[in-house]
């Protein structure tokens, strides 16, 4: 059986979950049946934090499967959880610390960089879909209200009330419905 590429591309950023999934649930083996050296048997103590990585676990796979649109906010926290040492995905709680206090885990790093290397090109359709935070011109431009003047000379007063009105308009065209509506009321001497 072979893998289509929608198969893939449906399911790629399940791929990191999957690594923490695998490191967690050796996690749980350790903790249940433990390890044997010699003739004793050691469990792992899960902490909180471990808990935290199996309930974020359980938010990922359901917001993946069930509610979709809001799987980018939880991957968003589980990585940042991960990686500042909130929340543990494996029973080796490996962390470098840097500076006095700050720790992170190299573990959770590796998978945020998977996970931003599998999704680099919808992260940089981001600044395409949602517009740059700095804006390309001044807020209102003169020129559109000119151009919106020439488009609407010729609508009723009634269509020329809703452009001013209704928000969904631009403000240059708002702006022009507003300064032709006021040239009909008061005609020039």
């Amino acid at each position: 059986m072979t893998t289509s590429p929608s198969f893939y591309s449906k399911y790629k950023q399940l791929f990191p979950v999957g690594v923490w999934l695998v490191l967690s649930m050796l996690a749980l083996w350790g903790a249940i049946i433990g390890e044997t050296e010699g003739n004793a048997v050691t469990h792992l103590v899960l902490s909180v934090h471990h808990y935290v990585g199996f309930f974020l676990l359980l938010a990922l796979f359901s917001s993946f499967f069930l509610f979709r649109e809001y799987y980018k906010y939880v991957v968003f926290i589980a990585l940042l959880a991960g990686v500042f040492n909130l929340a543990y995905f494996s029973g080796a709680t490996f962390v470098v610390t840097l500076g006095s206090s700050f720790t992170i885990q190299p573990l959770s790093l590796f998978v945020a960089c998977l996970f931003f290397a599998l999704n680099t090109k919808k992260i940089s359709q981001l600044p395409e879909k949602y517009g740059s935070m700095v804006p390309d011109k001044p807020y209102f431009s003169e020129e559109e209200k000119v151009k919106f003047r020439g488009k609407y000379q010729n609508f009723t007063n009634e269509q020329l009330n809703t452009i001013r009105s209704d928000l969904k308009y631009k403000s240059e065209a708002r702006r022009a419905a507003e300064e032709l509506l006021t040239e009909r009321v008061t005609p020039e001497n």
